[in-house]
């Protein structure tokens, strides 16, 4: 009833759940069998090996009143609901607002690529994907992940590249990626909301309850995700509250929300990230009011997502479609000009 968790569905989310969770209850085990539970054996033997049916008895023996050693108290596990998180995923003007507000940031780095990176990685990578911004995302988060676990990169050395001079322009274009292009100062309005106002409702059924324990207020919420789950909620703080945040989502960065009961009875609020304390004993109605003032609404939200057919997309389909007629009734007019 304490503790609720959140986790995208990835195999490395839970095992860092798991982890976190072995770190909580490791030493939690559940209680012990009696005699009489332990001797009743529910093996079915029929058609088991002899030998096989030994080691079975000589494991068991090792656990003796145990059960299920090291095993972890949490259950109920169910989708979470839709909407929730990476709306820009489903906003349909988002490419648009990208390319005319980051895409001459993201020309920049192409042009120092290109300066002293292109000739030595296109020894071995197909040049074609040094003005691809997906690829070059890639690129950049794969040599981080590897550079950080020391794996063997002399293919890269080998050309002549300065190893931590190319870890350094990667975190700058790949943190460029997370808090300027997937979101920025604005948009972290519209990924961000619904999680903020879950985080704010969380503290207010804690305040709420704060002699019970029961399911609807738990004292501890844990999100696993990604840096594309940490990043915009960094910058999404950094536009409500004026604050920094770090340009790179280093290995594990990690965000922390502490609410206190003070002892004049007043709620406060800290603000970590990556143990970085950025807002301290906030009282809860300011930190509330100032996290609601950055909310979108969801009618502002689908205003700024628009549809397909408005953005510029839309219109280029239709000039590619129509483009010999338009040609045609161009040069019709210009002759009878």
């Amino acid at each position: 009833m304490e503790i609720l968790i959140h986790a995208t569905d990835y195999n490395r989310t839970h095992q860092s759940i798991n982890s976190e969770l072995l770190g909580m209850f490791g030493n939690a085990k559940e209680e012990r069998l009696s005699e009489k539970e332990k001797d009743y054996f529910m093996v079915n033997t029929q058609y088991m090996e002899k030998e096989l049916l030994g080691k079975i008895q000589d494991e068991l023996k090792k656990i003796d009143n145990q059960v299920n050693n090291n095993s972890l108290p949490f259950f109920n596990i169910r989708r979470f609901p839709p909407n929730r998180i990476f709306l820009v995923d489903h906003c349909t003007k988002i490419s648009q607002y990208r390319d005319e507000h980051v895409l001459p940031k993201v020309k920049e780095f192409y042009k120092e690529f290109k300066r002293d990176y292109a000739e030595a990685f296109g020894k071995f990578i197909d040049p074609s994907n040094f003005e691809n911004y997906n690829r070059m995302k890639s690129i950049t988060d794969h040599f981080i992940c590897d550079y950080d676990n020391n794996k063997d990169l002399r293919i890269v050395s080998d050309q002549g590249i300065d190893l931590k001079k190319f870890l350094d322009f990667s975190k700058r274009f790949y943190g460029s990626f997370i808090f300027d292009w997937f979101v920025d100062n604005f948009t972290c309005g519209l990924e961000e909301t619904h999680l903020m106002q879950d985080l704010i409702g969380y503290m207010e059924r804690r305040i709420k309850n704060k002699d019970k324990t029961t399911y609807k207020a738990p004292k501890m919420v844990m999100d696993c995700g990604h840096d594309t789950t940490v990043g915009p909620i960094a910058r999404y703080m950094s536009s409500a509250f004026n604050i920094s945040y770090h340009p790179f989502c280093e290995f594990a960065c990690n965000v922390y929300y502490e609410l206190y009961e003070e002892s004049d009875g007043k709620y406060t609020v800290d603000y970590y990230l990556d143990d970085e304390l950025l807002i301290d004993q906030m009282e809860f109605s300011k930190f509330k009011e100032t996290m609601e003032s950055k909310y979108w609404n969801d009618s502002y939200a689908d205003e700024f997502c628009g549809k397909k057919e408005d953005t510029y997309i839309g219109i280029s389909k239709f000039l590619h479609k129509h483009s010999k007629t338009l040609l045609g009734t161009a040069i019709i007019f210009c002759v009878l000009f």
